[in-house]
């Protein structure tokens, strides 16, 4: 019986989905195919056309299923911290998936809502510091250095955002977006390797959450 409200929002939610979609057509004329079809198709461009992007989303999607499906399983009495610490993580990474995915924070909160881009990134590094505050301890047992890579990473592509015309006029535009997506993509797969690897490590030595030493390279 646990199981069952579990699987009714399993089918409810893309049922849901189905519906929205069904009504935003009805009230505004936005053809169905349109919410259903690939991009690339309704565009009518290569299928190549944001390959990279949907590439970064596959690994978004891994690292919040990893989570998530850690966090489902039953942990030693004890260790609640650590799987507050994994909850925390995979609601965040599920955010920052659909940010990517919808372009929350580049385009639809700015042009429906105002928000600017740097308010999001605001946000976003509030969010990252009130975890790393709250599960310093967690985190300093892990392989902390992939976080440090992650986020240097995603510096370094958020400078190359900021500074757009500058860097253009440097390298041009396409660099500029090679560089920028890139180091993105890079900090996402950092971000992907970190859990799995903190993941794993927690579920192949799941007794002694308190003296857990740093997982194995």
């Amino acid at each position: 019986m646990k199981k069952v409200p579990f699987v009714l929002f399993l089918y409810l939610f893309p049922a849901a989905c189905l519906g929205i979609v069904a009504l935003f057509h009805l009230k505004t004329g936005v053809a169905i195919r349109n919410f259903m079809s690939d991009p690339q198709a309704i565009v009518g461009v290569h299928p190549s056309v944001g390959a990279i992007s949907t590439l970064g989303i596959l690994f978004w999607c891994a690292t919040a299923t990893i989570l998530i499906f850690t966090r489902s399983l039953r942990l030693p009495a004890g260790d609640s911290k650590y799987s507050m610490f994994i909850l925390f993580s995979g609601i965040l990474t599920t955010i920052l998936m659909l940010d990517d995915a919808f372009m929350l924070h580049d385009a639809l909160l700015p042009t429906y809502f105002g928000v600017k881009e740097i308010y999001s990134y605001i946000l976003y590094s509030i969010f990252f510091f009130l975890g790393f505050i709250r599960f310093k301890k967690q985190i300093l047992k892990t392989q902390y250095h992939l976080l440090l890579i992650t986020f240097a990473f995603w510096g370094a592509s958020i400078l190359f955002d900021l500074f757009q015309p500058d860097i253009e006029s440097m390298i041009g535009g396409n660099w500029r977006i090679l560089l920028e997506d890139g180091f993105k993509l890079l900090g996402i797969v950092a971000w992907f390797d970190y859990f799995s690897r903190t993941c794993r490590f927690r579920l192949e030595h799941p007794f002694h959450p308190k003296e857990a030493s740093r997982p194995k390279k």
